[in-house]
């Protein structure tokens, strides 16, 4: 959206699930076999903390501190315009609520938060802990992180301090306990997000080195004995005679003992979660009403996840995926491409859906040209002059897309000597000009992007009359069914039969807001999948009671009635089982 500074949207904050999808989910799209611009999917359980008109809500990151106060009640006027029902502060605002060590300014957060009560937007407080400011990477280096090549972080990125570092620790929670005090009893916040996305971090920082033996004590009793045991160290002499001559394993080193590196990920996964539940019971000593939570990344192997016992329910982060337009591809049998300046054509398998759904992977995304939405002040793009709207076609020369140059850019800043000032051709009303100036330290120029595709491409809106309106309705009714049809054979595959969902399914398809036309049109899907389930040639179904007429008419004579009694049985026992398998499904899906 427009006034994101992050195309990231969190949505259904409910029963322990903070999910989002904008676009077509795997399971939604086999369950029932149709193509979906977009499906939201809403797992619910009893919760203490949403009553049933709150159990799907709809949200938006937002950043005041990034845009000048002036820009802030318009974004949270639209904010309200387009359905939103809450908003997201502080996620990476350390060095604004504490500009210097001991010094505290609240007074924007306060301002943006009556503001978004003005819009009736509830807020998610957050605690900031992934942006720790500059003063404190200068004033204490021995809170950042140390990876295992000997890289200690810096400033400029995010992420780069030590959870085992108790000093961290300790700045971090006097933070987090000024801003619980000072939100905690505040009626406009519905809960707290902790920290952002937090991963295992794999730190070999002195002190995460002395916390892992800190930790190997506890867990072997003290006794090192117990640990040449479990570590199986009688093999190529690994006997430890001490805690303090073990240190952090290299896993680059190869052979390395694979029991120390589990006993190290478990630690690392410890630290991660303590360092969480430490915040939560934090800020539970001033909230009020107001639930505690963090938004993990979906990856569902992450040991860690689920870690933290005093959150009030486990949450994630969903990013958008696309929906019609690819689905369409992966239907088709051939695809014309333009590939350096030349028409390609791409021959698509057969079974390409089925390979996608067993490995429940998005193949491929759109490339957006850089267009300009809005530009963060004081930044380089802004010093320069780029403005809004610009659309920005050549990197030093090259030919790029908004892809492109975040890759470029990624790519100089890996790099140990990569230059800083970046030339850049653009449009701006028709003229083309050239501008030449430095990114800052971590190569971002500060813009957002537009994305949203009726902003980059020309939308046409058509309007029929009242009597052209029915050959247009019956052309798109046949199209549709057509679409319908051709995807009904996934049900009937091996993987596709594991997309089936139940009722949980069926009403995540929904729209989350009223909407006329979705209604009618899921109202008819609805019906037409019913309409082919109800000809499938089952007893019990129309489509059995056909067959069953088929027979008569080639024999010449009706089955008998305990012939039919067992054929309706056997169909119920089909369509009961068919019915448990879909909610199965549906109950897999919200646990794995």
């Amino acid at each position: 959206m427009k006034y994101m500074v992050k195309s990231k949207i969190l949505a259904t904050f409910c029963a322990g699930l903070l999910t989002v999808s904008t676009g077509i989910q795997a399971a939604e799209r086999l369950a029932t076999g149709t193509q979906q611009k977009q499906a939201q999917k809403t797992v619910i359980e009893t919760s203490p903390w949403f009553d049933d008109k709150d159990l799907t809500l709809t949200g938006v990151y937002y950043y005041p501190e990034h845009w000048d106060e002036s820009q802030w009640e318009r974004d949270f006027k639209k904010m309200h315009e387009l359905g939103f029902e809450f908003t997201h502060f502080a996620e990476f605002a350390w060095a604004q609520l504490e500009p210097e060590e001991g010094r505290y300014d609240f007074a924007w957060l306060d301002r943006a938060v009556a503001l978004a009560a003005k819009y009736d937007l509830k807020v998610i407080m957050c605690t900031s802990t992934a942006t720790p400011p500059v003063w404190m990477s200068r004033k204490y280096p021995e809170i950042l992180l140390k990876n295992e090549d000997g890289t200690i972080l810096d400033h400029g990125a995010r992420q780069h301090a030590s959870f085992a570092s108790p000093l961290y620790r300790e700045l971090s929670y006097k933070m987090i306990e000024k801003l619980a005090q000072h939100y905690g009893n505040d009626s406009r916040i519905i809960g707290w997000q902790l920290d952002n996305e937090p991963a295992v971090q794999f730190d070999y920082n002195l002190k995460a080195e002395l916390a892992f033996r800190d930790f190997l004590r506890a867990k072997y009793n003290n006794d090192i004995q117990l640990l040449n045991n479990a570590w199986g160290t009688a093999f190529w002499s690994e006997v430890y005679s001490a805690f303090d001559e073990i240190t952090l394993p290299k896993t680059a080193q190869m052979f390395m003992n694979h029991h120390q590196i589990l006993d190290y990920r478990r630690f690392a996964a410890r630290q991660t979660n303590d360092f969480l539940n430490e915040q939560c019971l934090l800020i539970k000593k001033y909230a009020r009403n107001q639930w505690v939570t963090t938004n993990y990344i979906p990856n569902y192997d992450e040991g860690h996840i689920g870690g933290s016992p005093d959150l009030d329910f486990v949450s994630y982060t969903r990013y958008m995926v696309y929906g019609d337009m690819l689905t369409s591809v992966v239907d088709a049998r051939q695809v014309t491409v333009r590939r350096d300046g030349q028409e390609v054509s791409v021959y698509i398998p057969e079974n390409f859906m089925e390979r996608l759904l067993a490995d429940s992977v998005r193949f491929a995304s759109f490339r957006y040209p850089y267009v300009i939405d809005s530009i963060c002040a004081n930044r380089p793009a802004a010093l320069a002059g780029l403005q809004a709207g610009d659309s920005i076609m050549q990197l030093d020369g090259k030919n790029i897309a908004y892809f492109d140059f975040k890759e470029e850019m990624l790519r100089r800043q890996k790099a140990d000597s990569a230059s800083h000032y970046i030339t850049l051709t653009y449009a701006r009303a028709g003229v083309i000009d050239t501008i030449t100036f430095a990114t800052d330290s971590i190569y971002e120029i500060g813009v957002v992007v537009r994305t949203a595709t009726n902003q980059l491409l020309p939308v046409v809106k058509k309007e029929y009359s009242f009597l052209a309106s029915f050959p247009a309705g019956a052309a798109l009714g046949v199209q549709t069914l057509k679409g319908y049809v051709g995807q009904m054979k996934y049900l009937f595959s091996k993987e596709g039969a594991k997309q089936l969902g139940g009722f949980g399914t069926i009403g995540s398809i929904f729209p989350a807001t009223w909407d006329w036309h979705q209604f009618w049109y899921m109202t008819a899907f609805l019906s037409i999948i019913l309409a082919f389930m109800n000809i499938l040639p089952i007893p019990a179904l129309d489509g059995g009671h056909v067959l069953f007429l088929i027979y008569e008419i080639v024999a010449r004579r009706k089955p008998s009635d305990k012939f039919m009694e067992r054929a309706q049985m056997v169909g119920m026992f089909l369509l009961f089982g068919l019915l448990l398998w879909a909610n199965f499904n549906d109950i897999l899906r919200f646990l794995f």
